[in-house]
Order: C-alpha cells, then sequence, then structure tokens
C-alpha cells in the first residue's frame, strides 16, 4: 500500500482543522450540485483504480499531493463525492480522512498491491516498477499567460516528482511528520502580493493595489479586496536564511476568519498583507497563491520609480528598497505561483487577469454526478 510503512499504527489527529469542521455539523447525506460543502488539499497520494474497497470502480479517481479536491456529498465516514479541481465536472468517489488512514494502516492481501517491505524497493532506485511523477512539468509556472499550454491539473496543484510503484493503493511521502492526510483549506484560494521592494513601500504599495484595482474591475462580482496585518512572528525575519519548514501561521485568526467567509460567498479573497516572508504565507491554513512583481533591473528602473514618488523619506531609502527587491529577487521561482516579469503594467494585468480567470472559473464549475454514482451514494448512507 506504501513504501514506507511503519509497523506502528497512525490515527487521525482530532485536533486537525478539518476534523473539527466535520464534527462541527452533521454532514451526511447532504448534497447539491452547485455548492461546495468543504474543500481540501492533500498531502498523500491515492490509486482509487488500485483500491478493491472502492463502491465502484468506474467512480474511482486518483489523488496526488497537493492536489485540491472540492466535496459535494458526504455519504458516511469512509466516503465522500467530489472532484479533483482541475480534472472538470465529474464527481468520484473520495476517501475520506478516516478511510485513507485504515488504508495505509491495512496489511489485508486484498488491499496490499504492492509491499515495497517486502520487495525491498528504495524509492531512488530507477526500477521499471515504478512510475516517476513528471517533475518538470509541474513545476512550471504561469508567468508567461499561455495558460492553454498548461494542464489547469499543473497550474494549480503542484506535484513534487516522485517514483512511485505502480500498484500503490495509498502512499506517504513523510508519514511520520503527518497530523493528518488532507488539509482544510477554502473553497476558493487567495492571492497574495509580493515586490516589487518591501511591503510599506510606495511603490510597492502602489503597484499592488493598482494590479488589484484591474482584477476588481474586472471581476466584479467574483473578488474581494481584503487588507491585513500579518502575525507579528512572521515579520520577525524576512531574510534568506529563513527554511523552507517555516512554521507558525502568518494570518490573524480574524483574518483566516474573513478569508473562509469571503470564499464561501464565491469570491477570490485579493490578499494586500504587510508580510515580507513568503515562506511563512507558503505555510499558512489557507494556502494562498503567491504573486511577485518583479523588476529585473532595480538599481535602474525602482530607482527612477521613488524619484518620481517626490517623498523625501522614499528617496533617502532609495538603497535599502534597492536591496530588498533584490533579496526578494533572490528568491527560488517555484516559490511563487505567478511572476509578473514583464516591464509594461498592461501586460502584467493580463497575465493575472487570465490566472484568475483560469483558476476562478475551474474551481467554481458545477458538479456533475452521474446518477449511478448518486445511488450508490444513497444506499451506502442509508437514505
Amino acid at each position: 500500500i506504501n513504501t514506507n510503512m511503519s509497523t506502528k499504527r497512525r490515527t487521525i489527529q482530532e485536533e486537525t482543522r478539518l476534523n473539527s469542521f466535520l464534527a462541527s455539523q452533521d454532514w451526511h447525506g447532504r448534497f447539491s450540485t452547485e455548492n461546495v460543502l468543504f474543500s481540501f488539499r492533500s498531502d498523500v497520494f491515492y490509486r482509487g483504480k488500485n483500491d478493491a474497497t472502492v463502491p465502484d470502480k468506474a467512480f474511482s479517481t486518483s489523488i496526488n499531493a497537493n492536489d485540491i479536491v472540492q466535496i459535494a456529498m458526504v455519504v458516511n465516514d469512509d466516503w465522500w463525492i467530489g472532484r479533483v479541481v482541475g480534472q472538470g465536472h465529474a464527481c468520484s468517489f473520495i476517501p475520506s480522512n478516516k478511510k485513507w488512514w485504515e488504508l495505509y494502516n491495512s496489511s489485508s492481501d486484498v488491499l496490499l498491491k504492492y509491499d515495497a517491505l517486502t520487495h525491498g524497493i528504495d524509492e531512488d532506485d530507477d526500477d521499471d516498477d515504478e512510475v516517476e511523477e513528471d517533475d518538470d512539468e509541474d513545476e512550471k509556472l504561469f508567468s508567461t499567460g499561455h495558460l492553454h499550454e498548461q494542464s489547469l491539473t499543473k497550474v494549480f496543484n503542484k506535484t513534487k516528482g516522485k517514483k512511485l510503484p505502480k500498484h500503490f493503493v495509498v502512499y506517504a511521502k513523510s508519514s511520520k511528520r503527518l497530523v493528518d492526510c488532507y488539509d482544510l483549506v477554502p473553497n476558493l484560494r487567495p492571492i497574495v502580493f509580493f515586490g516589487p521592494s518591501s511591503s510599506g513601500s510606495i511603490v510597492s504599495d502602489k503597484m499592488q493595489r493598482a494590479l488589484m484595482a484591474y482584477i476588481k474591475m474586472s471581476f466584479p462580482d467574483r473578488v474581494e479586496y481584503l487588507e491585513c496585518e500579518a502575525n507579528p512572528e512572521s515579520k520577525q525575519s524576512n531574510g534568506l536564511r529563513r527554511q523552507r519548514s517555516a512554521q507558525g501561521e502568518a494570518f490573524k485568526p480574524e483574518t483566516i476568519d474573513k478569508i473562509y467567509h469571503i470564499a464561501n460567498e464565491g469570491k477570490m479573497p485579493l490578499v494586500h498583507c504587510d508580510c515580507d516572508s513568503p515562506y511563512f504565507l507558503q505555510s499558512s491554513c489557507v494556502m494562498p497563491f503567491l504573486c511577485l512583481i518583479r523588476i529585473t533591473y532595480p538599481k535602474q528602473v525602482l530607482t527612477e520609480l521613488i524619484k518620481s514618488t517626490n517623498d523625501p523619506h522614499q528617496i533617502k531609502t532609495t538603497h535599502q528598497q534597492i536591496t530588498d527587491t533584490e533579496r526578494i529577487n533572490a528568491y527560488p521561482d517555484t516559490l511563487w505561483n505567478v511572476i509578473l516579469r514583464r516591464s509594461r503594467f498592461d501586460v502584467s494585468c493580463y497575465e493575472l487577469a487570465s490566472f484568475v480567470d483560469a483558476y476562478i472559473g475551474e474551481s467554481t464549475l458545477q458538479f456533475e454526478v452521474d446518477p449511478r454514482l448518486f445511488e450508490h451514494a444513497q444506499v451506502l448512507s442509508g437514505n
């Protein structure tokens, strides 16, 4: 079932945000083709075609780590009905977090399609029985506006390359560090802007607000502006030495609640935040898109932009702002979901609008549920 199976059984942690949400009310039997009950990001892999316990193989699906999954119905404690964002309208059986852990802990011959401990497969081995996720394609960024050239799944659900056995059912890359297999996320993820310099500078503030104003004008009923302050912890270190595994929540609890509220109304939050640490934001529970406004030649371009503000304080801090811009530009490209690298404002607006339009369009598709799938769900739920 997995290639790093531990002899110690793992169970769901009761304090996770997803479990708290599921326990907040009785979701069993609720169903709507228009409204999303909730969304989650998968931290693990699942292959339904190899799962002998799925109620109907015709409605099985595959879930990769970092995929966003929208749920339309909670059938019972084991199965949900939903779809992976980026894979169209059609709904399938989705294993609940409880079911995923049961599969992970199982050693039944019926479920054990592939036992790496028995076969002694090394994760780095180039054995023919393993398949490698396409890392190069998944790491491509939306930075040129050519959305039609890339799969929506790869644009919105970036999956790190990973060699996996062909016949696995469930797989956890690092099971010991998992709190749960799924993380609750907003139905529409927010987008947060960085650059070209540090937050608080007039140039950065004007550029970010101008882009958000254009998006608000282009999608008046589909986006909502939100200004917030980051947690003090996320402001303490904004240097490159901050590790990828930065811990702590970048947003305050009231901001998180606002983001969920906006997303539940079918709108994408446009967040203007004073945080200069993208690694903190990347690890946030609301899973924001990170958009970088990049100036390639800060010494020349940024200096002229700062002079044009006619602000003595801004001009006095020109050197510091250039240093901040170079620091932000030094972050790896793979950290950002969107990079606006063109010199022209109209081109940057077009590229950002194309991304937002495609994401909102794909994330708000009406669920398509096959009548046979719904019949299975009714039987399983006891209705």
